[in-house]
């Protein structure tokens, strides 16, 4: 039930699933701790856990923080206190250039980035849902049943194509770019990359096309 009111995207279903938690908690003498622990420490900062006050920011986790951290303090600082702003501000620029020179190597190596790692990995999960699960519901919008069952996402359609010149956080497979579909998951809610319910519903738009069959005869 901890799960479920983390991942909840929905104000009011959120409040719904937090109120059934604390009754649930109440309810056990055994658990009575943690609900005042809970009720004291965790709800009155619901703004910094929930998923449904965190769409859209495209990051869930403090380690990227970290891991810049630990690299700036042992390798640019000797692992040392830094007591003068000079100094640190030095060591940020040669950071700053290194993590640059180290991206241009990886472009040219033609290495992909995390997130690029991470749409590839939704398209293939993508790949295992079959169309059937798809559902038109208007001209620009889908609904995806999970592959689990339990839930229905709904696709949007922003744009037919993106804004930008040239889109690094794109599916080559798909020719679809992050900025073209959000979907109502809290994958594409909170981490912003493109869910394998986005894929699915490409999938079953490019195979309308191909086969030169309307798209509402395929989604159903």
């Amino acid at each position: 039930m901890l799960r479920m009111v983390l991942e909840q995207t929905n104000t009011s279903l959120f409040q719904d699933c937090v109120d059934a938690l604390l009754l649930d908690l109440s309810s056990d003498k055994k658990k009575k701790d943690f609900h005042d622990y809970f009720k004291q420490e965790w709800l009155p900062n619901k703004e910094h856990w929930a998923f449904c006050y965190r769409l859209g920011l495209g990051i869930n986790t403090n380690m990227f923080v970290e891991a810049f951290h630990r690299v700036f303090k042992r390798n640019y600082l000797g692992g040392k206190v830094n007591k003068r702003v000079d100094v640190c501000l030095l060591n940020l620029l040669k950071f700053a250039r290194d993590q640059c020179f180290g991206r241009m190597i990886q472009l040219t190596k033609g290495k992909a980035s995390y997130r690029v790692k991470a749409i590839q990995e939704r398209h293939r999960r993508g790949l295992a849902l079959p169309l059937e699960k798809v559902v038109h519901a208007n001209e620009n919008a889908w609904k995806v049943e999970s592959s689990d069952g339990k839930n229905i996402y709904e696709v949007q359609r922003l744009r037919d194509k993106c804004s930008e010149t040239k889109c690094h956080l794109s599916c080559i497979e798909c020719g679809i770019c992050i900025h073209c579909f959000v979907c109502t998951c809290p994958d594409s809610l909170i981490l912003h990359t493109i869910c394998k319910h986005i894929h699915i519903v490409q999938r079953a738009l490019s195979f309308a096309k191909d086969n030169s069959i309307d798209c509402e005869a395929v989604i159903l």
